[in-house]
């Protein structure tokens, strides 16, 4: 009997540990040398996940946080380059491009611990909409963070962003 009472313990606390691993959100993109993976925070469930031709876009919300959607497409027009490859000059016309969706918008320079930069868009409104882009090889990745209602975002909701921005994993192939 003890012995029965022991195992059914040991499966028990097994089953407890495998349902508190974090969950992980596998992204659908084309390229032939990586795959992209986040681990998503606690607290964090995937809604909508969607895949049309060679863009992925999922949304995540939180119960503490304004909700992010996340979308992953190809460039052609940096096909092959990260952000930390470009020029000075490149960087700048893609950070204005960025910005001009808003009226009054703040842009900044980052890097995520596993040294990919990246761009911090503020938009500075009534209506508060932010979003981190990166690009990693020919890669435009993107999180857009808004509550439903657009009210304004607060300090932690731009931790959240940027933690799920650093959860991003690019998984090499070869």
């Amino acid at each position: 009997m003890k012995k029965t009472v022991a195992m059914f313990c040991v499966v028990l606390i097994l089953s407890l540990a495998a349902c508190a691993m974090a969950q992980t959100v596998r992204f659908v993109e084309d390229s032939p040398e990586f795959n992209i993976e986040m681990e998503l925070p606690e607290g964090t469930t995937l809604g909508n996940q969607t895949s049309q031709g060679m863009v992925s876009v999922a949304e995540l919300r939180h119960d503490d946080h304004a909700n992010v959607r996340v979308s992953i497409a190809p460039s052609e027009l940096y096909d092959g380059m990260s952000l930390e490859e470009m020029s000075d000059e490149e960087v700048g016309y893609l950070m204005t491009a960025l910005c001009a969706e808003y009226e009054n918008p703040s842009a900044e320079m980052g890097v995520t611990p596993s040294g990919n930069e990246y761009i911090y868009i503020c938009s500075n409104e009534a209506t508060d909409i932010d979003s981190i882009c990166t690009v990693y090889k020919g890669y435009f990745i993107t999180l857009v963070q808004m509550n439903d209602d657009l009210s304004p975002l607060g300090e932690s909701d731009y931790e959240y962003l940027l933690e799920l921005l650093y959860n991003l994993n690019f998984i090499p192939l070869t």
